[in-house]
């Protein structure tokens, strides 16, 4: 009896394959068996075809991946499924298969899920009716094609989101005012570019957006699916101002704060008098910052006078004047190269015996010495009073300020009472889909972004009667105009840029 029943030990194998595009490519393996006879352990596989590694293993048997890539399943009679989950390990082409033994399966079903947010593809192979071959019900959707050891499966690479300039080509001019506590900034920016696959651009906190206008047309803000503040729009060229406010900045500014990629940032940052740019961390381009401005050449004095100052007064002297050097080293009329003779000529001294030579090099050096004096007291008294009253950088500069604040674009403020003017020609007759558009168009209230806003008249119903145009107004349109734009310029200016993508 035993014996008969092992006769009847039979195990009837169909294997699906779900391979879903991406980085990495991830492929879902469904292997359904259907057995009869005793319980039992068999080998099945290798389960995984070449350039995959498995990544986890479930199903309603007792499985084990071995370290051949073999499936060790405990059977017994019954239908079961095991799935098994694995990644690729490079760029996904082309899939070969080489099916192993009995009991797997001659063919095997896989169906493609392409990925149209990173590129897409085309795929080749030889198709198959989902219907007629038992593909998993949430498979059914997509496209199934029949792999064995002939035929394989071909992935074609049509367009990546970015390539080739098939993609949204933005950049961005920016200004950014540090305030004068140095709490927060305010952004004045100029997208300009292609925008061909987004309708929306929304900026992320902690950014403020607080107005936009497109082609000098103000635009409305409004919230997106996750509470971020954007516009929508419909042109693909854009040129667009807009209005940004970083309440605080803690030293760190997020770079862009678009959720769009940018080609390519230029920015440049205002700073009040008494503020210094040590260096910007993350920007490509730096120049004007203390960090930026430094050279081979710069090294090579700062080297050279705390040498100089070490071997004349001792080496604590020589860690003093190198942190004045590293200080003064960019500030203007400094005393360097003044210091670095007279230090030379000291040093001379020491070496040369009695004579006229001597005497010429002390004097020298005495002459040298006054004129560092002299020297030092004006750039002492001034960068005193800069450190005590900054306002006062300046005046004691001898450069004129001009500052003052870009008010919004004047806009007619309609009254809510005004009649419209009567027609020349007969009464205008307004459809039903116009009454139902004027009314959508008046229900459009101000998003709550905590800016001012103001009436729009550019917001209205354009109407064909005959052979004219009737622009009807609408009065209840509000539009944020956002607060006033800073546009001082006190010369104490920083360039940044970024190279795209950013």
């Amino acid at each position: 009896a035993a014996a008969a029943q092992r006769a009847s030990d039979s195990v009837a194998l169909r294997v699906y394959r779900r391979l879903q595009d991406g980085l990495p490519a991830l492929l879902e393996t469904r292997l359904q068996l259907n057995v009869t006879g005793t319980a039992r352990e068999q080998l099945l596989g290798p389960a995984l075809p070449t350039g995959f590694v498995a990544t986890a293993l479930a199903g309603e048997l007792p499985a084990r991946l071995e370290g051949d890539g073999r499936l060790r399943v405990q059977l017994r009679p019954g239908n079961w499924t095991v799935t098994l989950l694995a990644r690729s390990t490079g760029a996904l082409s082309k899939v070969t298969l080489q099916l192993p033994p009995a009991p797997w399966p001659r063919q095997e079903i896989w169906s493609y899920a392409d990925d149209t947010t990173l590129r897409s593809t085309r795929v080749e192979g030889s198709p198959i009716d989902t219907a007629q071959v038992g593909v998993p019900g949430e498979w059914r959707e997509l496209p199934a094609f029949a792999l064995d050891d002939s035929a394989g499966l071909t992935i074609e690479t049509g367009s990546r989101g970015d390539e080739g300039g098939r993609g949204d080509q933005l950049r961005l001019q920016r200004q950014l005012w540090l305030d004068f506590d140095g709490g927060g900034v305010i952004v004045a920016d100029q997208l300009s570019g292609q925008l061909r696959h987004h309708q929306r651009l929304d900026v992320t906190a902690p950014w403020q957006l607080q107005r936009v206008a497109q082609n000098g047309d103000p635009v409305l803000i409004t919230r997106g699916e996750h509470g971020d503040s954007g516009v929508e729009l419909r042109d693909q060229q854009i040129h667009l101002d807009a209005g940004l406010r970083l309440p605080s900045h803690a030293g760190a500014l997020p770079s862009s704060g678009w959720q769009v990629p940018l080609e390519g940032i230029d920015a440049t940052l205002h700073l009040p008098y008494g503020y210094r740019l040590l260096g910007a961390i993350g920007a490509d381009r730096s120049p004007d910052s203390w960090v930026g401005q430094w050279n081979l050449l710069d090294l090579f004095v700062v080297a050279l006078i705390a040498l100089l100052a070490g071997r004349l007064l001792g080496w604590p002297w020589a860690l003093l004047a190198a942190g004045y050097l590293v200080l003064a080293q960019h500030a203007g009329a400094a005393p360097l190269w003044t210091l670095a003779i007279a230090l030379a000529l000291a040093l001379l001294l020491r070496a040369l015996p009695e004579g006229r030579l001597r005497v010429f090099a002390r004097v020298g050096a005495i002459a040298v010495f006054a004129l560092v004096v002299l020297w030092t007291l004006p750039f002492a008294a001034r960068q005193l009073q800069y450190a005590l009253h900054p306002q006062l950088e300046g005046s004691l500069s001898g450069r004129f300020v001009s500052a003052g604040f870009a008010a919004p674009p004047p806009v007619e403020e309609i009254s809510q009472n005004a009649m419209p003017p009567p027609p020349a020609a007969p009464s205008l007759k307004m459809n039903k889909a116009t009454s139902s558009a004027a009314q959508d168009v008046s229900s459009v209230e101000s998003d709550q972004l905590g800016s001012t806003t103001t009436r729009q008249p550019q917001a209205s119903l354009p109407l064909r009667r005959g052979g004219s145009s009737v622009q009807v107004v609408d009065t209840r349109s509000v539009i944020q105009a956002g607060p006033g734009m800073p546009q001082w310029n006190m010369g104490n200016n920083y360039r940044l840029g970024w190279s795209g993508p950013v």
